[in-house]
Protein backbone atom coordinates (compact mmCIF):
# COMPACT_ATOMS: atom_id res chain seq x y z
CA UNK A 1 0.00 0.00 0.00
CA UNK A 2 1.87 3.05 -1.21
CA UNK A 3 -0.45 5.88 -0.24
CA UNK A 4 -0.87 7.11 3.32
CA UNK A 5 -3.25 4.67 4.99
CA UNK A 6 -4.39 7.31 7.52
CA UNK A 7 -5.75 9.68 4.86
CA UNK A 8 -9.50 9.59 4.47
CA UNK A 9 -10.73 8.00 1.27
CA UNK A 10 -14.18 8.17 -0.22
CA UNK A 11 -16.34 6.11 -2.49
CA UNK A 12 -19.42 7.47 -4.24
CA UNK A 13 -22.63 5.49 -3.63
CA UNK A 14 -24.96 7.50 -5.86
CA UNK A 15 -28.06 9.37 -4.68
CA UNK A 16 -25.86 12.22 -3.39
CA UNK A 17 -24.13 9.98 -0.83
CA UNK A 18 -20.64 8.61 -0.31
CA UNK A 19 -18.73 6.47 2.18
CA UNK A 20 -15.70 8.03 3.91
CA UNK A 21 -13.17 5.68 5.51
CA UNK A 22 -9.52 5.07 6.33
CA UNK A 23 -7.39 1.97 5.83
CA UNK A 24 -5.38 0.63 8.75
CA UNK A 25 -3.36 -2.47 9.58
CA UNK A 26 -5.57 -5.14 11.12
CA UNK A 27 -2.86 -6.79 13.22
CA UNK A 28 -3.28 -9.99 11.21
CA UNK A 29 -0.96 -9.18 8.32
CA UNK A 30 -3.45 -7.22 6.24
CA UNK A 31 -5.41 -3.99 6.07
CA UNK A 32 -9.03 -3.19 6.87
CA UNK A 33 -11.33 -0.18 6.52
CA UNK A 34 -11.92 1.79 9.74
CA UNK A 35 -13.82 4.95 10.67
CA UNK A 36 -16.45 4.20 8.03
CA UNK A 37 -19.04 6.99 7.76
CA UNK A 38 -21.99 7.67 5.48
CA UNK A 39 -21.87 11.25 4.19
CA UNK A 40 -23.76 13.58 1.88
CA UNK A 41 -22.05 14.99 -1.22
CA UNK A 42 -21.73 18.36 0.59
CA UNK A 43 -19.46 16.61 3.15
CA UNK A 44 -22.02 16.41 5.96
CA UNK A 45 -21.60 13.21 7.97
CA UNK A 46 -24.96 11.45 8.31
CA UNK A 47 -23.79 8.59 10.52
CA UNK A 48 -20.51 7.12 11.69
CA UNK A 49 -20.80 3.34 11.16
CA UNK A 50 -17.50 2.08 12.59
CA UNK A 51 -14.94 3.40 15.03
CA UNK A 52 -11.18 3.85 14.70
CA UNK A 53 -10.57 0.12 15.13
CA UNK A 54 -13.32 -0.92 12.72
CA UNK A 55 -15.80 -1.81 15.48
CA UNK A 56 -19.46 -1.24 14.61
CA UNK A 57 -20.79 1.66 16.68
CA UNK A 58 -24.40 0.44 16.54
CA UNK A 59 -24.08 -3.31 16.76
CA UNK A 60 -26.07 -4.71 13.84
CA UNK A 61 -28.14 -7.84 14.28
CA UNK A 62 -26.64 -11.07 12.93
CA UNK A 63 -29.13 -13.62 11.61
CA UNK A 64 -28.30 -17.30 12.00
CA UNK A 65 -27.81 -19.32 8.86
CA UNK A 66 -25.58 -21.83 7.12
CA UNK A 67 -22.58 -19.59 7.72
CA UNK A 68 -22.67 -20.37 11.47
CA UNK A 69 -21.36 -23.93 10.93
CA UNK A 70 -18.50 -22.71 8.71
CA UNK A 71 -17.00 -20.13 11.07
CA UNK A 72 -13.63 -21.24 12.43
CA UNK A 73 -12.93 -18.30 14.75
CA UNK A 74 -14.74 -15.88 17.03
CA UNK A 75 -16.68 -13.31 14.99
CA UNK A 76 -15.79 -9.83 16.19
CA UNK A 77 -18.35 -7.16 15.36
CA UNK A 78 -15.71 -5.19 13.53
CA UNK A 79 -14.45 -4.81 9.96
CA UNK A 80 -11.26 -6.86 10.42
CA UNK A 81 -11.03 -7.89 6.76
CA UNK A 82 -12.73 -6.69 3.57
CA UNK A 83 -15.85 -4.58 3.18
CA UNK A 84 -17.81 -3.93 -0.02
CA UNK A 85 -20.66 -1.46 -0.30
CA UNK A 86 -23.02 -1.26 -3.26
CA UNK A 87 -24.48 1.86 -4.78
CA UNK A 88 -27.92 2.87 -3.53
CA UNK A 89 -30.83 1.14 -5.27
CA UNK A 90 -34.41 1.93 -4.24
CA UNK A 91 -33.24 3.84 -1.14
CA UNK A 92 -30.90 1.16 0.22
CA UNK A 93 -27.37 -0.11 -0.33
CA UNK A 94 -25.87 -3.47 0.52
CA UNK A 95 -23.12 -3.48 3.19
CA UNK A 96 -21.02 -6.60 2.55
CA UNK A 97 -18.81 -7.66 5.45
CA UNK A 98 -16.17 -10.38 5.27
CA UNK A 99 -16.11 -12.10 8.65
CA UNK A 100 -13.69 -14.89 7.67
CA UNK A 101 -11.18 -14.88 4.81
CA UNK A 102 -10.34 -18.12 3.07
CA UNK A 103 -7.40 -20.13 4.37
CA UNK A 104 -4.92 -18.57 1.94
CA UNK A 105 -5.13 -15.34 3.96
CA UNK A 106 -2.98 -16.90 6.68
CA UNK A 107 -0.31 -18.31 4.34
CA UNK A 108 3.08 -16.76 3.73
CA UNK A 109 4.53 -16.37 0.23
CA UNK A 110 5.56 -20.06 0.26
CA UNK A 111 2.09 -21.25 1.29
CA UNK A 112 3.15 -22.10 4.84
CA UNK A 113 0.45 -21.48 7.45
CA UNK A 114 -2.50 -21.91 5.11
CA UNK A 115 -5.67 -22.95 6.91
CA UNK A 116 -8.60 -24.99 5.63
CA UNK A 117 -11.15 -22.20 6.02
CA UNK A 118 -13.94 -21.07 3.76
CA UNK A 119 -14.39 -17.38 2.94
CA UNK A 120 -17.55 -16.05 4.60
CA UNK A 121 -19.37 -12.81 3.76
CA UNK A 122 -22.45 -11.43 5.49
CA UNK A 123 -24.81 -8.88 3.95
CA UNK A 124 -27.16 -6.24 5.39
CA UNK A 125 -29.10 -3.37 3.86
CA UNK A 126 -28.33 0.19 4.91
CA UNK A 127 -30.83 3.02 4.43
CA UNK A 128 -30.05 6.61 3.40
CA UNK A 129 -29.76 7.64 7.08
CA UNK A 130 -27.07 5.05 7.79
CA UNK A 131 -29.36 2.69 9.71
CA UNK A 132 -29.16 -1.04 9.12
CA UNK A 133 -32.63 -2.04 7.97
CA UNK A 134 -31.91 -5.76 7.90
CA UNK A 135 -29.70 -7.94 10.05
CA UNK A 136 -26.50 -9.40 8.60
CA UNK A 137 -27.03 -12.78 6.93
CA UNK A 138 -25.48 -14.91 4.22
CA UNK A 139 -28.42 -14.11 1.91
CA UNK A 140 -27.49 -11.70 -0.87
CA UNK A 141 -29.91 -9.73 -3.04
CA UNK A 142 -28.67 -9.69 -6.63
CA UNK A 143 -30.06 -6.25 -7.46
CA UNK A 144 -27.33 -4.66 -5.32
CA UNK A 145 -24.45 -6.49 -7.00
CA UNK A 146 -24.52 -4.58 -10.26
CA UNK A 147 -22.48 -1.70 -8.85
CA UNK A 148 -20.47 -3.32 -6.04
CA UNK A 149 -17.11 -1.84 -5.13
CA UNK A 150 -14.66 -2.67 -2.37
CA UNK A 151 -13.20 -0.10 -0.02
CA UNK A 152 -9.60 -0.05 -1.21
Amino acid sequence: MTENKKEFRKRDLGDGLFIRYQMDENGLGGYHPVSIALCRDDGTCIRQLTGKSGEFLDTPKMLRGGWCEKVEHVVYRATLYNVNISDYVDGACCFCWEIQPDGRYWADEDGFGMENEEEIWLYALLDREGQFITGFSDKYEEKYGKRMNGLW
